[in-house]
């Protein structure tokens, strides 16, 4: 539960940011940076954050991090440019990295290896509607005012509240087990590459799929029903899939979802440059968003149980932390890259990128 209000809080918070840097008339470029200033935190947090898990325990850690991003988030629209937005950014990258490692590092000790990929589908499935709910919290308040903002901080809040109030034993502080990425890399190679190719297309999906459809004239209400219908379709085939996963290997799960990524990005490009279909872009969109989204939001939850099948029990949080470290590399660049691919050759590099990313990444697999 504290994970489903965490991502009520944060997609309506990602959403509102990338809307409002599209108002601020933020050149494409500046909002693709400032969405990698976000994975930069991301990618320092996953580093870092074990060490607090290991010093004081899940839970304080848990509640220490969701304080730092409510507040933090109160202070965005009092400074409504790109480098306090980058700065703030950073510091909401490191919390949700050290969050994310916090909840996974301890479903992965309380899971067992038959059942990981199930226990994974419903994690993100709630991470999943809480992120849909976001989405639809953009249409309570003005998306140019403060309201959405004090709504995410209120909801970032409250969501160290199950953690913090929970009867589940969290799990022991052990003595540090570090597992270097070079050796994550060589245990799970595919599940390592799973997890970057998550970062680089859902790095650019959150940060600049608003940015997009606002450019493309959505409006509020188009960018909301755009966002939701990606995240639903994520939502529905988490469970399928990670029970799929369960009863086969996963990495022909794994191949099978970024061949899709392929196949549905190289049909959103090539509609965009399709004058019949780019007059009615808003339905074309809304019909390719679920199943888009059913491909790029289960790669790595797959490559993660994938990983951690194969991991022993001292290592999950340090494996936690380096899958996280591999997912905000990807991140890092994702937006960055994304944005210079819409620069060059218009809107429908966006989901080139995305058809460019699963297809290395499929290859590899």
């Amino acid at each position: 539960s504290g994970s489903g209000i965490l991502n009520l809080g944060s997609g309506l918070l990602g959403t509102v940011i990338a809307l409002r840097m599209a108002l601020a008339e933020f050149p494409v470029i500046v909002a693709g940076l400032i969405t990698s200033g976000y994975y930069v935190g991301y990618w320092s947090g996953v580093q870092t954050t074990h060490r607090l898990i290991d010093g004081v325990g899940h839970i304080r850690a848990y509640a220490s991090l969701a304080s730092i991003f409510a507040a933090t988030t109160l202070m965005l629209p009092f400074f409504v440019a790109p480098a306090p937005w980058a700065a703030v950014r950073f510091v909401h990258g490191f919390c949700i990295a050290g969050l994310a490692v916090c909840t996974e590092s301890w479903l992965n000790e309380k899971a067992a290896n038959e059942v990981r990929g199930r226990v994974f589908s419903f994690y993100m499935i709630v991470i999943y509607l809480g992120q849909v709910g976001g989405q639809f919290l953009l249409l309570v308040s003005d998306a140019g005012g403060f309201g959405p903002f004090a709504i995410a901080a209120a909801l970032l809040s409250l969501a160290l509240v199950p953690m913090a109030a929970t009867r589940v034993d969290a799990p022991t502080p052990k003595l540090p087990s570090r597992l270097g990425i070079r050796e994550l890399w060589r245990i799970s190679p595919v599940g390592v590459a799973g997890a970057l190719s998550s970062g680089l297309i859902l790095g650019a999906f959150y940060g600049l799929v608003p940015f997009f459809a606002q450019e493309a004239g959505l409006g509020t209400q188009g960018i909301s029903n755009l966002m939701a219908a990606a995240i639903a379709g994520g939502l529905l085939f988490q469970w399928p899939l990670g029970r799929l996963s369960d009863r086969t290997d996963r990495r022909y799960v794994l191949l099978g979802v970024l061949v899709a990524t392929v196949v549905v990005g190289g049909l959103a490009a090539a509609a965009l440059q399709v004058p019949a279909l780019a007059d009615h872009l808003e339905t074309v969109l809304l019909i390719l968003a679920p199943v888009l989204g059913a491909a790029i939001f289960t790669i790595y939850p797959l490559g993660a149980a994938h990983t951690n099948d194969q991991i022993d029990s001292a290592y999950l949080v340090s494996a936690s932390a380096g899958m996280g470290l591999a997912y905000g590399a990807g991140a890092v660049v994702g937006p960055a890259i994304a944005a210079g691919m819409m620069r060059l050759i218009g809107p429908a590099g966006l989901f080139v990128f995305f058809a460019l990313a699963g297809l290395i990444v499929g290859a590899f697999t």
